[in-house]
């Protein structure tokens, strides 16, 4: 098998290797639930990990998560190319429960039908963050994963029984080897965007909100009601530290600060795109 993650993290708070739980659970799995954020599933998405399910034989379901914060009238179906089986979930306004469910179903049957399996296992996997606990509680009509903004809170894998015949191995949110690099900017801020690293421990917020604020200027304008011309962010920034005083020494604004807010909104997803 070819090796599709680093050396397993000795500064987290998991007790096995993180890297080796998800590839056994991609061994023992039959379907394989990708989950990933929808305000932007191309940045959440794990290209090797999905080659690996596939070269098993295994299932792909990729799910749409936090899809509350997407406007679906008007969403983009170039951001769908390339996924399997697409779903739109969101546990806080109980959407896309149904078509897993029922996804799932076929997928199953037709796991059994090929194998000849009475239980058939289903893997979820997906960054840190993307809301798999959220998801697993929704499969489950039960509170039996903890859900949280805080990064690798999940400790092991665990097996959640959602139907008859059906049982759920969840793990961990996992990072690829390519992506490990603290000092990569870029990777560090599609981190930062996708909430795989939490706002509170970033040192360079202002640059990921700028970033942030290309991509999504219509968003965070109608949010916070403020206007800037020509997308400029540090005009946001001026704005919205005189209204939260957010100032340093001289009545400076502490871009800083008003930054880090930002990107608190933006990861704890009050901000719609």
């Amino acid at each position: 098998m070819t090796r599709i993650s680093g050396p397993p993290e000795t500064h987290n708070r998991h007790r096995v290797p993180v890297a080796k739980q998800v590839l056994e659970v991609i061994r023992v799995s039959d379907i394989v639930i990708f989950v990933l954020d929808a305000r932007n599933p191309g940045a959440t998405r794990q290209p090797l990990l999905e080659q690996e399910v596939l070269t098993q034989g295994r299932e792909i379901v990729h799910v749409l998560n936090k899809a509350d914060l997407v406007d679906l009238r008007t969403y983009d179906p170039a951001l769908l190319e390339g996924l399997h089986n697409p779903i739109f979930m969101s546990y806080t306004k109980k959407i896309g429960l149904g078509k897993l469910m029922t996804k799932l179903k076929i997928l199953a049957k037709k796991a059994k039908k090929v194998n000849n399996f009475e239980r058939i296992h289903v893997g979820i996997i997906g960054y840190p963050n993307v809301g798999k606990s959220s998801l697993v509680n929704f499969l489950a009509h039960r509170h039996v994963a903890t859900a949280s903004h805080e990064r690798g809170l999940t400790k092991g894998m665990q097996k959640v029984r959602i139907g008859p015949g059906l049982l759920l191995l969840d793990t961990p949110g996992i990072l690829q080897a390519s992506e490990s690099n603290p000092d990569d900017v870029t990777t560090k801020v599609r981190h930062l965007m996708v909430g795989a690293e939490s706002w509170d421990r970033c040192r360079d917020p202002d640059m990921v909100v700028h970033r942030l604020y290309q991509k999504h200027r219509e968003a965070f304008e109608r949010f916070y009601a403020c206007t800037t011309e020509e997308g400029d962010a540090e005009v946001l920034f001026v704005q919205l530290g005189q209204r939260w005083n957010m100032v340093k020494q001289k009545g400076k604004i502490d871009e800083i600060r008003v930054a880090r807010q930002m990107l608190r909104d933006w990861q704890e997803g009050k901000i719609k795109v």
